[in-house]
């Protein structure tokens, strides 16, 4: 959580700020701002001037500080996506040397160009003060994101957004797919369209940094990818593959600003991830037959869209059919005997236990379900399944 601001100070000092900033862009390029913003910064001390050795690299670095602080002007009324921005920053400034005592300096410098370049005509003590409160909220966003620039959630979250400036969705969505291909080429599922699977493939990566300062969220989120993906032919060595391809993919997509410790995050929360995905995939195919022998049964009692009517008025009802139907399933090892009547799990003939038995609540919502779907008259008339059924 980063600095806010009141709607009082919002309402003094932001429409300056724009003002200002649109007249100063009529009166000088953007990029001398950032050419005249580091001569004046570097000056300040040997020590700043050392951290940007080069002639070619200031002019580099002011063209970022003009598009970074055209940015913010832009999105000032937004604090939190001042603050999101901050947090991007955060681990480029580590990679300088940048701490936070240089922040002062870096205020300083900033208000002797927009003085400089504005004209005193226009630069007016309540003009100083709005530019002022805006470097003083920054400060604090930067403070923040510079202390927090080492967590691994935030070398996550931050460098997945600095690929996302770098990048378009498709782009970034294109480079995964790029790079599956180049480390997975007997991965299965390939021969899916290219832009579906990719966008897919970003899907899952968008997911994992959602979730990655959530540990229970997250390992809810993986467990259900590995349901998921056991439908595709995802095995559990697939997930050493995965792990290459989101990193070098970030790698690609933040540039040079990509650290090491960067790297070391991703690793990371692939390593804790994995553990999670192989789990989740080793155990959806162990059952994944039983889950498919009763989805044919289901299939031969009625019709997809009277199952799923019915189906959504018993899980308004509640959920724990769903719990005890899927501890049935896995618990149930027992097959129809050579010659004997047909057995299913629908009808609960594959039960061990005797008539009597108290069941668990909620066991017989299903096989109802399909019953009373079975019964209708459209399946009736429909399907010669419906025929057979009725005169059991």
């Amino acid at each position: 959580k980063g600095p806010t601001y009141s709607a009082w100070e919002a309402s003094t000092h932001i429409p300056i700020i724009k003002e200002t900033w649109g007249i100063l862009l009529t009166k000088v390029e953007p990029v001398a701002v950032g050419g005249a913003f580091y001569a004046c910064f570097t000056g300040k001390s040997q020590q700043i001037s050392d951290m940007f050795p080069g002639e070619e690299l200031r002019q580099q670095m002011a063209v970022k500080f003009t598009n970074i602080l055209a940015d913010l002007v832009e999105n000032v009324e937004d604090p939190n996506s001042l603050v999101a921005k901050l947090r991007i920053l955060g681990p480029m400034h580590v990679k300088r040397g940048v701490d936070v005592s240089m922040m002062g300096p870096m205020g300083e410098a900033l208000l002797e160009t927009l003085s400089a370049h504005i004209g005193k005509d226009v630069w007016t003590p309540a003009v100083q003060a709005a530019w002022l409160w805006l470097w003083t909220f920054l400060t604090q966003g930067m403070e923040l994101s510079l202390q927090s620039a080492g967590d691994e959630y935030d070398l996550v979250q931050s460098s997945f957004d600095i690929a996302m400036e770098n990048l378009s969705e498709q782009e970034f969505a294109d480079l995964i797919y790029e790079n599956l291909m180049r480390y997975g080429p007997n991965i299965p599922n390939h021969a899916r369209p290219k832009m579906f699977l990719s966008l897919k493939l970003f899907e899952m990566m968008t997911t994992l940094v959602s979730f990655s300062g959530e540990d229970e969220l997250m390992r809810e989120q993986v467990s259900w990818l590995g349901l998921r993906h056991v439908g595709y032919g995802a095995k559990a060595e697939v997930a050493q593959v995965m792990g290459l391809v989101m990193i070098e993919s970030v790698r690609q997509g933040v540039g040079e600003d990509f650290t090491e410790e960067m790297e070391k995050a991703w690793k990371e929360l692939w390593d804790k991830t994995s553990k999670v995905l192989i789990t989740s995939v080793e155990g959806a195919s162990a059952h994944a037959k039983a889950m498919q022998d009763l989805w044919e049964g289901v299939k031969q009692r009625t019709e997809k869209s009277k199952f799923g009517t019915l189906l959504r008025k018993n899980l308004l009802l509640g959920t724990q059919w769903v719990v005890t139907l899927a501890q049935r399933i896995i618990e149930k090892k027992a097959t129809p005997s050579k010659g004997g009547p047909k057995r299913s799990f629908l009808d609960g003939s594959m039960n061990n236990s005797k008539p009597d038995d108290k069941r668990p609540e909620g066991f017989d919502t299903l096989p109802k379900v399909a019953e009373e779907a079975g019964q209708s008259g459209e399946f009736g008339k429909d399907s010669p399944d419906a025929a057979s059924n009725k005169g059991s």
